[in-house]
Protein backbone atom coordinates (compact mmCIF):
# COMPACT_ATOMS: atom_id res chain seq x y z
CA UNK A 1 0.00 0.00 0.00
CA UNK A 2 2.70 2.53 0.57
CA UNK A 3 3.51 2.62 -3.08
CA UNK A 4 0.39 3.96 -3.76
CA UNK A 5 -0.05 8.15 -4.43
CA UNK A 6 -1.21 9.80 -1.73
CA UNK A 7 -4.24 10.64 -2.73
CA UNK A 8 -5.16 6.85 -3.53
CA UNK A 9 -3.71 6.33 0.74
CA UNK A 10 -6.15 9.07 1.70
CA UNK A 11 -9.37 7.04 0.68
CA UNK A 12 -8.25 4.02 3.10
CA UNK A 13 -9.21 6.57 5.75
CA UNK A 14 -12.29 8.82 6.42
CA UNK A 15 -12.62 9.85 9.86
CA UNK A 16 -13.83 12.90 10.35
CA UNK A 17 -14.15 14.58 13.95
CA UNK A 18 -17.22 15.52 14.38
CA UNK A 19 -18.96 18.52 16.66
CA UNK A 20 -18.58 17.16 20.22
CA UNK A 21 -15.10 15.13 19.23
CA UNK A 22 -11.65 16.55 19.39
CA UNK A 23 -9.93 17.89 16.38
CA UNK A 24 -7.10 15.77 15.33
CA UNK A 25 -4.12 18.45 16.08
CA UNK A 26 -5.76 18.84 19.67
CA UNK A 27 -6.14 14.94 20.07
CA UNK A 28 -2.48 14.47 19.45
CA UNK A 29 -1.37 17.80 21.68
CA UNK A 30 -3.26 16.01 24.39
CA UNK A 31 -1.83 12.53 23.44
CA UNK A 32 1.80 13.57 23.97
CA UNK A 33 1.44 15.82 26.81
CA UNK A 34 0.15 13.01 28.70
CA UNK A 35 2.82 10.71 27.90
CA UNK A 36 5.42 13.57 29.21
CA UNK A 37 3.56 13.51 32.34
CA UNK A 38 4.72 9.61 32.59
CA UNK A 39 8.04 10.71 31.66
CA UNK A 40 8.57 12.66 35.37
CA UNK A 41 8.27 10.69 38.18
CA UNK A 42 4.98 8.93 38.98
CA UNK A 43 2.69 9.36 41.92
CA UNK A 44 1.34 6.54 44.21
CA UNK A 45 -1.84 5.82 43.15
CA UNK A 46 -3.83 1.95 42.91
CA UNK A 47 -3.76 0.60 39.81
CA UNK A 48 -7.30 -0.46 38.58
CA UNK A 49 -6.19 -2.03 35.24
CA UNK A 50 -3.55 -5.10 34.63
CA UNK A 51 -0.41 -3.92 33.24
CA UNK A 52 -1.17 -5.84 29.91
CA UNK A 53 -4.60 -6.51 27.79
CA UNK A 54 -5.04 -8.36 24.56
CA UNK A 55 -8.57 -9.44 23.66
CA UNK A 56 -6.72 -12.05 20.84
CA UNK A 57 -5.15 -13.95 23.32
CA UNK A 58 -7.31 -14.97 26.59
CA UNK A 59 -6.56 -18.07 28.10
CA UNK A 60 -5.68 -19.06 24.67
CA UNK A 61 -8.68 -17.58 23.27
CA UNK A 62 -9.73 -14.90 20.72
CA UNK A 63 -12.54 -12.49 21.14
CA UNK A 64 -10.98 -9.98 18.34
CA UNK A 65 -13.26 -11.19 14.44
CA UNK A 66 -10.65 -11.38 11.89
CA UNK A 67 -10.06 -8.33 10.46
CA UNK A 68 -11.76 -6.89 7.01
CA UNK A 69 -10.67 -4.44 4.19
CA UNK A 70 -12.71 -0.96 3.46
CA UNK A 71 -10.62 -0.94 0.08
CA UNK A 72 -10.57 2.46 -1.70
CA UNK A 73 -13.95 4.11 0.55
CA UNK A 74 -13.65 6.61 3.27
CA UNK A 75 -15.78 4.20 5.85
CA UNK A 76 -12.76 3.67 8.60
CA UNK A 77 -15.42 4.99 10.82
CA UNK A 78 -18.27 1.89 10.40
CA UNK A 79 -15.28 -0.59 10.14
CA UNK A 80 -14.07 0.70 13.74
CA UNK A 81 -17.50 0.62 15.10
CA UNK A 82 -18.63 -2.80 13.58
CA UNK A 83 -15.33 -4.43 14.68
CA UNK A 84 -16.09 -2.80 18.31
CA UNK A 85 -19.61 -3.73 18.30
CA UNK A 86 -18.33 -7.84 17.02
CA UNK A 87 -15.78 -8.10 20.22
CA UNK A 88 -18.22 -6.47 23.21
CA UNK A 89 -21.39 -9.24 21.71
CA UNK A 90 -18.33 -12.17 22.66
CA UNK A 91 -17.06 -10.79 25.42
CA UNK A 92 -20.54 -9.91 26.58
CA UNK A 93 -21.33 -13.55 26.17
CA UNK A 94 -18.57 -14.66 27.58
CA UNK A 95 -18.17 -16.62 23.95
CA UNK A 96 -14.83 -16.24 22.10
CA UNK A 97 -16.23 -19.40 19.39
CA UNK A 98 -18.98 -16.72 18.70
CA UNK A 99 -18.67 -15.34 14.98
CA UNK A 100 -20.16 -12.17 14.97
CA UNK A 101 -20.06 -10.45 11.23
CA UNK A 102 -21.98 -7.30 11.40
CA UNK A 103 -22.56 -5.61 8.17
CA UNK A 104 -20.21 -1.98 7.45
CA UNK A 105 -22.15 -1.40 4.52
CA UNK A 106 -25.88 -1.34 6.24
CA UNK A 107 -24.30 0.93 8.66
CA UNK A 108 -21.93 3.30 6.19
CA UNK A 109 -24.57 3.10 3.28
CA UNK A 110 -27.93 3.04 4.64
CA UNK A 111 -27.99 4.69 8.46
CA UNK A 112 -25.69 7.59 7.42
CA UNK A 113 -26.92 11.13 6.65
CA UNK A 114 -27.37 11.13 2.50
CA UNK A 115 -24.58 13.12 2.25
CA UNK A 116 -21.82 10.94 3.54
CA UNK A 117 -20.13 8.19 1.05
CA UNK A 118 -17.17 7.03 -0.21
CA UNK A 119 -15.55 10.37 -0.68
CA UNK A 120 -16.47 11.99 2.50
CA UNK A 121 -16.33 10.03 5.77
CA UNK A 122 -18.17 10.22 9.18
CA UNK A 123 -17.73 10.86 12.59
CA UNK A 124 -17.76 8.76 15.56
CA UNK A 125 -20.60 9.51 17.56
CA UNK A 126 -23.17 9.85 15.37
CA UNK A 127 -22.32 6.04 14.15
CA UNK A 128 -22.42 5.09 17.43
CA UNK A 129 -25.99 7.12 17.61
CA UNK A 130 -27.38 5.13 14.25
CA UNK A 131 -26.43 1.44 16.43
CA UNK A 132 -29.36 2.81 18.72
CA UNK A 133 -31.78 3.86 17.04
CA UNK A 134 -31.82 1.24 14.18
CA UNK A 135 -29.22 -1.38 14.75
CA UNK A 136 -27.31 -3.17 11.97
CA UNK A 137 -27.67 -6.03 10.23
CA UNK A 138 -25.31 -9.29 9.37
CA UNK A 139 -22.98 -8.78 6.63
CA UNK A 140 -24.84 -11.96 4.65
CA UNK A 141 -27.61 -9.21 5.18
CA UNK A 142 -25.76 -6.37 3.14
CA UNK A 143 -22.76 -7.78 2.14
CA UNK A 144 -19.42 -4.54 2.02
CA UNK A 145 -19.33 -3.42 -1.72
CA UNK A 146 -16.45 -0.70 -2.10
CA UNK A 147 -17.85 1.96 -3.56
CA UNK A 148 -21.61 1.65 -2.00
CA UNK A 149 -24.26 -0.62 -2.92
CA UNK A 150 -27.90 0.97 -2.58
CA UNK A 151 -30.18 0.40 0.34
CA UNK A 152 -32.41 -1.47 -1.35
CA UNK A 153 -30.68 -4.66 -2.15
CA UNK A 154 -30.43 -5.82 1.62
CA UNK A 155 -32.09 -9.19 2.45
CA UNK A 156 -36.05 -8.80 2.26
CA UNK A 157 -35.83 -9.63 6.22
CA UNK A 158 -33.65 -6.80 7.40
CA UNK A 159 -35.80 -5.47 9.86
CA UNK A 160 -35.62 -8.85 12.12
CA UNK A 161 -31.80 -9.27 11.70
CA UNK A 162 -30.69 -6.16 13.09
CA UNK A 163 -28.49 -5.87 16.56
CA UNK A 164 -28.92 -2.97 18.40
CA UNK A 165 -26.61 -1.38 21.56
CA UNK A 166 -27.71 0.01 24.27
CA UNK A 167 -25.70 2.99 24.32
CA UNK A 168 -22.15 4.07 24.17
CA UNK A 169 -19.60 5.69 26.34
CA UNK A 170 -17.20 8.23 25.83
CA UNK A 171 -13.71 8.02 27.59
CA UNK A 172 -10.87 10.73 27.83
CA UNK A 173 -8.91 9.56 30.65
CA UNK A 174 -6.46 6.73 29.32
CA UNK A 175 -7.04 4.50 32.68
CA UNK A 176 -10.93 4.36 32.13
CA UNK A 177 -9.70 2.99 28.83
CA UNK A 178 -8.09 0.57 29.80
CA UNK A 179 -10.35 -0.78 33.09
CA UNK A 180 -12.81 -0.84 29.66
CA UNK A 181 -10.66 -2.99 27.68
CA UNK A 182 -9.67 -5.28 29.93
CA UNK A 183 -13.61 -5.58 31.35
CA UNK A 184 -15.50 -4.85 28.44
CA UNK A 185 -14.60 -5.42 25.35
CA UNK A 186 -12.92 -3.51 22.79
CA UNK A 187 -12.37 0.49 22.25
CA UNK A 188 -13.32 2.67 19.12
CA UNK A 189 -10.23 4.91 18.55
CA UNK A 190 -9.42 7.42 16.73
CA UNK A 191 -5.65 9.11 14.96
CA UNK A 192 -4.18 10.70 12.49
CA UNK A 193 -2.99 9.11 9.92
CA UNK A 194 0.39 10.10 8.68
CA UNK A 195 2.31 8.65 5.23
CA UNK A 196 4.97 6.38 7.42
CA UNK A 197 2.20 4.26 8.81
CA UNK A 198 0.97 2.75 4.98
CA UNK A 199 4.66 1.03 4.95
CA UNK A 200 4.38 -0.25 8.89
CA UNK A 201 5.46 -4.02 8.83
CA UNK A 202 5.44 -4.44 12.75
CA UNK A 203 6.56 -3.66 16.04
CA UNK A 204 5.63 -0.92 17.98
CA UNK A 205 4.61 2.17 15.42
CA UNK A 206 6.10 5.43 15.95
CA UNK A 207 5.42 8.49 13.13
CA UNK A 208 8.88 9.32 12.16
CA UNK A 209 8.31 10.83 8.54
CA UNK A 210 5.66 11.44 5.99
CA UNK A 211 2.99 14.23 5.00
CA UNK A 212 -0.39 14.40 7.18
CA UNK A 213 -2.61 11.99 5.40
CA UNK A 214 -5.99 12.60 7.61
CA UNK A 215 -8.27 10.95 10.20
CA UNK A 216 -8.68 7.49 10.51
CA UNK A 217 -10.70 5.09 13.08
CA UNK A 218 -9.59 1.86 15.00
CA UNK A 219 -10.52 -0.68 16.73
CA UNK A 220 -8.57 -0.86 20.23
CA UNK A 221 -8.55 -4.47 21.49
CA UNK A 222 -6.01 -4.77 23.99
CA UNK A 223 -2.68 -2.04 25.64
CA UNK A 224 0.52 -2.54 27.15
CA UNK A 225 1.61 -0.37 29.85
CA UNK A 226 5.23 -2.34 30.12
CA UNK A 227 6.13 -1.28 26.55
CA UNK A 228 3.79 1.61 26.19
CA UNK A 229 1.62 1.01 23.74
CA UNK A 230 -2.13 0.54 22.35
CA UNK A 231 -3.16 -2.65 20.28
CA UNK A 232 -5.40 -1.77 17.07
CA UNK A 233 -7.27 -3.88 14.94
CA UNK A 234 -7.41 -1.94 11.66
CA UNK A 235 -9.15 -2.58 8.37
CA UNK A 236 -6.68 -2.77 5.67
CA UNK A 237 -6.37 -6.27 5.12
CA UNK A 238 -3.96 -8.15 5.94
CA UNK A 239 -1.97 -5.39 6.30
CA UNK A 240 0.67 -5.18 9.11
CA UNK A 241 0.68 -7.56 12.01
CA UNK A 242 -1.91 -9.67 10.18
CA UNK A 243 -4.58 -6.41 10.07
CA UNK A 244 -3.35 -5.50 13.82
CA UNK A 245 -1.17 -3.17 14.63
CA UNK A 246 0.77 -1.43 17.99
CA UNK A 247 1.66 1.91 18.31
CA UNK A 248 3.37 3.90 20.84
CA UNK A 249 1.26 5.97 23.46
CA UNK A 250 1.47 9.31 22.52
CA UNK A 251 1.57 8.95 19.23
CA UNK A 252 -0.88 10.79 16.11
CA UNK A 253 -3.54 11.55 18.62
CA UNK A 254 -3.94 8.19 20.20
CA UNK A 255 -6.34 7.82 23.03
CA UNK A 256 -7.12 11.18 23.43
CA UNK A 257 -10.93 9.76 23.79
CA UNK A 258 -12.58 6.36 23.09
CA UNK A 259 -15.61 5.48 22.68
CA UNK A 260 -17.23 1.45 23.98
CA UNK A 261 -20.17 -0.16 23.37
CA UNK A 262 -22.68 -1.31 25.67
CA UNK A 263 -24.48 -4.23 24.03
CA UNK A 264 -28.08 -5.56 25.02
Amino acid sequence: MHRRPARAKRRHLGYVPGRRELPLERAEEIARAREEVHRKPPQRRRRKAPKTWDWRDIGGHSFVTPPKDQDSCLACTAFAVVATLETAMKVHHEMPYLDPDYSEGHLFNCLAPFWIGCGTGWSVEPALAALVKTGVVDEACYPWVPGGARCWERCEDWKKRVTKIAGSVHLTEPEDMKVWLATRGALVATMTSYEDLYSYAGGIYEHIEGAKMGGHAVSCVGYNDVERYWICKNSWGAWGEGGFFRIRYGQCGIGAEMWGVNVE
